[in-house]
């Protein structure tokens, strides 16, 4: 069924306001859009922010048996925030609506998958009659999606399916905020402030009664003092942690030293599926995967499986479908905790399509993918040059290499996940790319 892809990684919906990431967030979100290039196949309309470099672009969707010609590629004009970040205002652009309209009418797709249903996305699937053959849109339609991308609902729909998260409170103003706080800090306890909607840790505050914790989950970590120094801070944060008082705010027991991992489920109208899972790599926030999810050996893994499926099963039957993750941690007491929930594409589910397209449906068990982001290099073709001249690029008959997700044409980077034989295949080829020369 011909489909309109949008890769809309970074909206309104998902960070509250554009206007407050950064020059570097916003490009980081422009040029990992392009991870949508392995979803999409033949006859298939993709809406990016900006074109990627057509030598990529050819690069990834070769590795998935997909003839880039056959695709319909598209990007609106420029908008406030540049091109970076597909924000409303680029899919008010008459001239670009028209000619969406045609690809969609000439390739005859039939429905709507972007990475996150917003309003905008609502408003483009009622426009274009892609409403009626987008599952789940009786849902997202309704704004469905708020619910599922909102950590304080995610914290009421978790108590209310008995699922095990850490302990904390959902707030809505900054005194209750600051006694459940003090309450935390004053017991010798660590806490985490989470913005009601944000990725990638970026929305994450912690604090800590004492020096030397580690931040896992957050850029870093605040040293507490006293009552009053926590009040200032309080009082200063406070229109960041809540959108200027727009939002309601998370405060979690911050345990130290844990291991954040997730689960990715597939939610369908005949049942609720496991996807993928993992570990994420944080140094300090969000900085690549491990997949399979090495903590599955943990005892306690079983009884996460179980509670994130539980949880699935009531987010299906209030109407979601599509691809949903879980994000948990385990702690060093041996907990196994549920702390997040997103619906929407993530950042994981990229890899596992490539490495169920590559490896095959049994991945999981053969192989273990490591994703890495920041990768410094000249250019894209250099760095694949590099791969295929040092036999590190992804080869089909070993089912093991390198393959290249995403390219920072202005930031000298690229984005990659290895594919390796067991922990050990993939830390040796890790330390081969850090050593490999690339000009």
């Amino acid at each position: 069924m011909p489909t309109l892809f949008v890769a809309n990684n970074r909206t309104e919906h998902m960070v509250g306001d554009l206007a407050v990431l950064t020059d570097e967030q916003r490009r980081l979100a422009g040029y990992t859009a392009q991870r949508m290039l392995s979803y999409v196949g033949e006859g298939d309309v993709l809406v990016v922010p900006h074109p990627p470099n057509d030598s990529f672009a050819r690069y990834l969707t070769e590795l998935m048996d997909v003839d880039l010609g056959k695709i319909r590629m598209m990007a609106p004009p420029p908008g406030r925030f540049g091109v970076d970040v597909l924000s409303a205002d680029r899919f008010e652009d008459f001239r670009f609506d028209r000619a969406l309209a045609a690809a969609i009418q000439e390739t005859g797709a039939t429905r709507l998958f972007p990475i996150i249903f917003d309003a905008v996305m609502v408003r483009l699937a009622r426009r274009h009659g892609l409403a009626a053959d987008t599952p789940g849109f009786g849902f997202v339609g309704q704004g469905g999606s708020d619910l599922l991308n909102s950590k304080s609902v995610f914290r009421a729909l978790a108590g209310g399916t008995g699922c095990p998260i850490p302990e904390g409170r959902v707030t809505a103003n900054a005194a209750a905020t600051e006694e459940w706080l003090w309450e935390l800090l004053s017991s010798g306890r660590c806490a985490i402030v989470k913005q009601d909607q944000h990725v990638g840790g970026y929305g994450n505050e912690i604090l800590s009664p004492y020096d030397g914790v580690t931040p896992i989950g957050a850029a870093e970590v605040i040293t507490v003092p006293d009552r009053e120094a926590l009040h200032d801070l309080v009082c200063r944060r406070w229109p960041w942690y809540s959108g200027d008082g727009r939002r309601r705010v998370v405060v979690e027991h911050y345990v130290p030293d844990c291991t954040p991992v997730y689960v990715e489920m597939s939610i369908t109208d005949d049942d609720v599926e496991l996807f993928g899972h993992g570990e994420m790599l944080t140094k300090p926030i969000f900085n690549g995967l491990v997949i399979p999810a090495q903590s599955a050996a943990h005892p306690g893994w079983p009884g996460y499986l179980e509670a994130a499926e539980k949880l699935c099963q009531a987010i299906r039957g209030m109407g979601y479908r599509g691809l949903i993750s879980i994000d948990g941690i385990v702690t060093p007491a041996g907990e196994v905790l549920l702390n997040e929930v997103n619906g929407r594409v993530g950042g994981s589910t990229h890899v596992t399509r490539i490495a169920q397209h590559l490896v095959g449906p049994a991945f999981l068990r053969e192989r273990v993918v490591m994703q890495r982001h920041f990768w410094p290099v000249p250019s894209f073709d250099q760095a694949l040059a590099a791969l295929r001249a040092s036999g590190l690029a992804f080869d089909r008959e070993t089912r093991t290499g390198v393959v290249i997700t995403s390219d920072d044409v202005t930031g000298g980077t690229v984005e990659y996940c290895l594919i390796a034989e067991n922990v050990e295949h993939a830390t040796e080829l890790e330390d081969r790319i850090g050593k490999l020369s690339v000009s």
